[in-house]
């Protein structure tokens, strides 16, 4: 999946903010998020093989 332009989950399916830059998997591994004007992104689906929890709230 190609970085988001804007971490709007309805400009860029796929993609919503998160606060910060990085965020923490149940299993302790940190994935960092892709930067934009809007803030940091990261990918709906990052932590569902790396323990939890889903990154995006229920659009």
């Amino acid at each position: 999946m190609a970085p988001p332009d804007s971490c709007d989950p309805f400009e860029d399916d796929g993609w919503c903010p998160v606060s910060g830059n990085k965020v923490t998997c149940n299993n302790g591994i940190q994935m960092f998020a892709d930067q934009t004007p809007d803030g940091g992104c990261i990918n709906a689906d990052v932590r569902k093989n790396a323990g939890g929890p889903p990154v995006c709230p229920e659009w």
